[in-house]
């Protein structure tokens, strides 16, 4: 292999612990005098694998974890290379036994040889996967398909059009409606992934999506009302808003034509501003410079936009929007807490100690559910914040202590983060890969300043959220377990 003069390397960034900045630059100095260069691409992991492969002949980091190094320094220590610690020997980070009695020892800090892809590396990093798997009780073998879905029968009465069905609040509404005995259609995309209890006939289940307008109509015809929860987002971000807007406007132009009796949209305090000290309900509207805000937030903007013309046209529509939505099955690792840089990692938005609008998924769903029948939601919009306020610090030192890991809050001044932000768009531009100028106005709006008063779901919707904070943090981390 090449000599240290003529190596190309790779190597990684501090971004929220400097303890060690100093010396990592010295590092960093040493070594552009000494090689080719070096290439910094943000995943140890790939950095690793671009080494065993030879694209670079060398990689080195700091303050790594053991999975962010496990398969990639396995990779490398099969195809000829040593994985090290930065004195050169061996690491007792983690070991993997390979299962013929031999160890590969991994670094916190990693150095990589020159090495080349083999038949034998590849072969271990297989068995290292195959006995990760056997040892945690995974199956390694697909199930068996389930049978086919019967096929769906005439719309029953009180029939309910549920979209999104099998989401993280979406399976909680059906389980309300169905324990309320009112008949319930699914439309899925993907009906292999339906539990057996929604497979034998009791609920009437369509397959299709967005596009498929004859597929709608089918599951649209004779149903009362329509409780829309799904997301239309896609891999682009420059095409969200459009995609989340024409499925709004696609579902709201069946039910229309279906005559159905009430439409509820599920939105987000996303689409609103909420970057002023203040206090606003369900009359407020979406924020009004859709143009600064996320791409994510935009879509949130434009769908409601869709959902007041398709109200000027008669459908009887509600609006709801839930906040920050914890508990069983959901994402530890919330957006709303602040930027998980990694899932033990999070960058507030902000410096963390401003109370959050938290609200438990079965609260949610049980106010989404009475906004179906309830009278005086028609034409009406509602917030959803729970009665027990975490700050950003509070939640994520609860789920460090629930679940047995080191999860770390770092505090980070608004303008901060903006003004990184920044610099990653002038970059970008300077490569001609344009992306969206980083508002300020999307940052502050993440802080929540405002507080969301939520008098007027309680009063029509009836709802009634956990209030007991023992009670909220059992229920909001249910199923973390240490």
């Amino acid at each position: 292999g090449p000599g240290l003069a003529d190596a190309l390397l790779a190597t990684g960034l501090p971004y929220y612990d400097f303890e060690k900045a100093e010396g990592y630059s010295a590092a960093r100095r040493e070594f552009m005098r000494s090689t080719r260069g070096i290439r910094r691409f943000g995943s140890a992991a790939l950095d690793l694998a671009w080494t065993a492969a030879g694209s670079f002949n060398g990689f080195f980091e700091m303050g790594l974890s053991p999975w962010d190094v496990a398969a990639g320094g396995l990779l490398v220590q099969n195809a000829g290379g040593r994985v090290t610690d930065f004195s050169g020997g061996a690491s007792r980070v983690v070991d993997i036994n390979l299962g013929d009695g031999s160890f590969v020892d991994l670094a916190d800090g990693a150095v990589a040889a020159d090495v080349s892809l083999s038949a034998d590396g590849a072969f271990a990093v297989l068995t290292m996967c195959e006995l990760a798997a056997a040892a945690a009780g995974v199956a390694t073998v697909p199930p068996p398909p389930p049978a086919p879905l019967p096929a769906p029968g005439p719309a029953r009465a009180g029939e309910v059009v549920v979209l999104g069905g099998t989401g993280f609040l979406g399976r909680r509404c059906v389980q309300r409606l169905r324990a309320q005995g009112r008949p319930v259609t699914l439309v899925v995309r993907k009906p292999n992934l339906l539990s057996a209890e929604l497979r034998d006939g009791s609920v009437r289940v369509f397959v299709g999506d967005a596009g498929d307008a004859a597929t709608w109509a089918a599951a649209f015809a004779g149903a009362t009302a329509v409780l829309h929860l799904a997301t239309a987002a896609g891999d682009d971000a420059s095409k969200v808003e459009a995609a989340m807007a024409a499925a709004v406007r696609a579902a709201g132009e069946q039910a229309l034509a279906a005559k159905v009796a009430r439409f509820v949209y599920t939105s987000s305090t996303a689409a609103l501003w909420l970057g002023d000290p203040g206090r606003i309900d369900g009359r407020v509207g979406p924020d009004p410079r859709p143009a600064d805000r996320s791409a994510y937030a935009r879509g949130k903007i434009a769908a409601e936009h869709e959902v007041t013309a398709l109200r000027g046209r008669g459908l009887a529509a509600v609006v709801v929007r839930p906040a920050i939505v914890v508990g069983e099955g959901g994402i530890a690792e919330h957006s709303g807490v602040g930027l998980w840089v990694r899932d033990n990692h999070c960058v507030g938005w902000g410096h963390g100690d401003a109370p959050l609008p938290f609200v438990l998924a079965d609260d949610c769903a049980d106010a989404l559910v009475a906004a179906l029948a309830a009278p005086a939601a028609v034409g009406a919009s509602y917030n959803l914040a729970g009665a027990v306020r975490l700050t950003a610090r509070e939640y994520v030192a609860e789920l460090s202590a629930r679940s047995g890991r080191a999860v770390q809050f770092h505090g980070t001044p608004l303008r901060w983060m903006w003004l990184q932000e920044v610099g990653k768009y002038a970059v970008k531009a300077l490569a001609r890969r344009p992306r969206q100028w980083p508002a300020f106005r999307d940052f502050a709006s993440r802080s929540f300043a405002t507080e969301l008063d939520c008098a007027d779901a309680a009063r029509d919707l009836g709802f009634r959220p956990e209030a007991d904070r023992a009670r909220f943090l059992d229920r909001a981390f249910a199923g973390i377990a240490r």
